[in-house]
């Protein structure tokens, strides 16, 4: 899918019920619904979750709750596709077809407590083709059902149906329905093997993900694959009978289930939301990817292949750049020299101009005392002509000359103390000042910078690079501080933090001109043409993130890296212990929150030591793996190995969160693969 088209939003809700109670309950169901769930999010549907967890053994109340609330959101969010999939009991009763919740009591029933302890599928299929206008939306029901058992036998004897589905009729175009065999016929739950023991997943599941995944082919081409599969595996020795899938289509044509350029993409907009955002990574999610583990061995397998392989072309690089690092060393330490040199000349420049001045000041009183000595002779001439008429001259001349000495001594009063300002400015600097090599490979200049004057000095190692500031060297309680008794439930103790010397930080989270610049391989969009340039980089990973940083190193043979979570905290609290950098409160004219989109870096106002954006508009990738809390974590801010290795800590919030997510303190995670569009990250650089 190319950047500019429009992306698909497609919602899907699975179900899958097994626990029917003694000689009632199936085999495969629950695995069928969690591995079709798994794959269906794999391939860019949102996927109802009922309190964070899939669908399953629903009993009349909750298949109804997971029912009205997906049929809600497609008709408020107006997807291009609603799914619904349902594995388990089902059968027809007067020409109508049901499903079966769990906890039905089939004792003593009749045909009116039969219908409404059953689940109309005929009612859902209507209700989610409600309003559609001609093309606006299309709806997929696949249903693995029509087993035999105990309670199929007992419903169907109390309401005179059979275990079995009628065909549907559609009453407008948009629609497919799939069942898991003919109507009049059963499906199997399971097979077996020469051996005799049970598959996991029953036939016409198996077929549906064998094939589903499947990019560009088009639902009329995966159905009719699954059914020459199912036909296949039941046409068996082992098999009581053969099972042939049934579908029947208004749709129009070119519907694809998996199209390239899509795949699972979390919701973020709400945190309450029904469909997963905050939490694709619990344990649950592992569970729903199972039958994709011999995959992702092998491609693990390829990948640590093609590691190595860069690996020992890096250090062949490497070693290339060592040598040019040598030569760029002795560069850079005539170019320190130089820079001193000049320094000494600047000072020796202006402690000539103060002895100008000095020298001027003299040459003024010498003037000042000649003229009254003239006034004095001209007083004392005995010629009472000459002596009026330098009388009359001095008198003409005295205001000019009181005024003209006046401005003289304002002037060298100004002078004086600018050149003493300057040199108290001078010396403040080279006290507290570091001198920072600046540049990249070849050409770099020696600047001296003050740590934690950002919102006035930063620096640029090359054009197309971050802009950096300095933070100074300090100490920091890591945690929730002062704020603890604003949020209530704080689960994080704090712990002392000691910065032992001065770093740089990006003063901005790395933009998308940045990032396409480096010109790597990963090309992110912009999610919905938000904008590229100064908006900062999403879509991006840790590994991203990494591979930027190498870039930046070995095109400026500078040492660039990701910030650790502790001196990410550190910056971003900038010498304050409130919740946030600014306080104990944030609003919307301080940074990006409760928002549809990114903003453009630098659009609000930095913190006390020049850097933008800390809180809201992206999450932002650090260094460390997670750790569920700081026991054991170190105290000199470094990143902190070991804890899980499948996770990367993130710090910030982003433009979709709620201010209690913005705050100094908060932490979250998300695998080293990840990439969304509230992700993105900031670097730091050793001086």
């Amino acid at each position: 899918m190319s950047g500019t088209e429009k992306p698909l939003r497609r919602r899907a809700l699975v179900i899958g019920n097994a626990k029917y109670g003694p000689r009632r309950n199936l085999y495969t169901p629950v695995n069928d619904a969690k591995a079709v769930f798994g794959v269906l999010r794999e391939i860019g549907f949102e996927c109802l979750r009922l309190d964070k967890k899939v669908p399953i053994d629903l009993d009349r109340e909750q298949f109804n709750t997971a029912v009205n609330t997906f049929v809600d959101i497609v008709s408020k969010d107006k997807p291009d596709v609603a799914l619904f999939y349902y594995t388990g009991h089902g059968l027809q009763i007067g020409g109508g077809n049901y499903l079966v919740p769990t906890g039905i009591e089939t004792d003593n029933l009749t045909v009116g407590q039969v219908q409404r302890n059953l689940v109309s599928l005929d009612k859902i299929i209507s209700w989610l083709g409600e309003g559609i206008a001609e093309g606006e939306r299309q709806v997929v029901v696949i249903v693995g059902s029509c087993r035999k058992s105990k309670i199929t036998d007992e419903i169907s004897k109390a309401a005179g149906g059979k275990e079995l589905f009628a065909p549907t009729v559609f009453k407008s175009a948009g629609f497919y329905l799939a069942f898991s065999t003919q109507p009049g016929q059963l499906a199997l739950d399971f097979l077996k093997d020469a051996n005799g023991e049970k598959a996991p997943k029953g036939p016409f599941a198996s077929a549906l993900l064998n094939h589903i995944r499947t990019t560009g082919l088009e639902i009329d081409g995966v159905f009719r694959r699954v059914c020459a599969d199912v036909v296949k595996a039941t046409s068996t020795e082992h098999s009581q009978f053969v099972q042939v899938p049934w579908s029947s289509s208004s749709l129009f044509p070119g519907l694809c289930l998996a199209v390239d350029g899509l795949g699972e993409t979390p919701n973020p907009k709400e945190p309450n939301s029904p469909f997963p955002s905050d939490d694709l990574l619990d344990t649950e999610r592992q569970e729903e990817r199972s039958h994709v583990l011999t995959d992702d061995l092998f491609r693990e397998h390829n990948r640590v292949l093609d590691d190595i392989t860069k690996g020992m072309s890096t250090i062949r690089t490497d070693v290339d750049q060592l040598k040019l690092k040598q030569e760029a060393n002795i560069v850079r330490f005539e170019t320190i020299l130089a820079s001193q040199a000049d320094q000494q000349g600047a000072l020796r420049r202006m402690d000539q101009r103060i002895s100008e001045l000095v020298a001027n000041i003299a040459e003024l009183k010498a003037k000042q005392e000649d003229d009254i000595a003239h006034i004095e002779s001209v007083l004392n001439n005995t010629y009472a002509t000459e002596q009026g008429k330098f009388l009359t001259e001095i008198g003409e001349r005295l205001p000019a000359l009181s005024t003209e000495l006046r401005q003289l001594g304002e002037t060298l009063r100004a002078d004086i103390a600018r050149v003493e300002s300057a040199l108290a400015r001078e010396k403040a600097k080279r006290e507290n000042s570091l001198q920072i090599t600046v540049g990249n490979c070849v050409t770099n200049v020696v600047r001296l910078i003050v740590p934690g004057h950002g919102l006035d000095e930063q620096f640029q190692d090359i054009p197309e690079g971050p802009q950096m500031v300095v933070v100074p060297a300090g100490n920091l309680k890591m945690g929730y501080g002062s704020a603890r008794r604003r949020f209530k439930g704080s689960w994080r103790e704090e712990r002392a933090i000691e910065i032992s010397k001065p770093f740089a930080v990006g003063r901005f989270a790395v933009t998308f001109a940045e990032w396409d610049a480096a010109n790597l391989p990963h090309k992110p969009g912009d999610h919905q043409n938000w904008g590229r340039g100064k908006r900062p980089v999403i879509n991006v990973s840790w590994e991203d993130a990494k591979s930027y940083v190498a870039w930046l190193s070995k095109r400026t043979c500078k040492t660039y890296r990701l910030l650790s979570e502790a001196e990410w905290e550190y910056c971003c609290r900038a010498g304050t212990n409130t919740a946030f950098a600014f306080g104990d409160t944030i609003t919307q004219q301080q940074a990006q929150f409760s928002a549809y989109q990114t903003a453009e870096v630098g659009t609000f106002s930095p913190n006390a030591w020049g850097l933008h954006d800390m809180h809201g508009n992206v999450w932002e990738w650090c260094e460390d793996n997670w750790h569920p809390d700081y026991e054991g974590a170190p105290n000199d801010g470094s990143m902190w190995p070991g804890g899980d290795t499948s996770l990367r800590v993130l710090r910030g919030g982003s433009w979709s969160n709620y201010p209690l997510n913005l705050r100094s303190s908060i932490r979250f995670k998300y695998r080293p693969t990840d990439r969304f569009n509230f992700v993105g990250f900031r670097v730091a650089r050793a001086l």
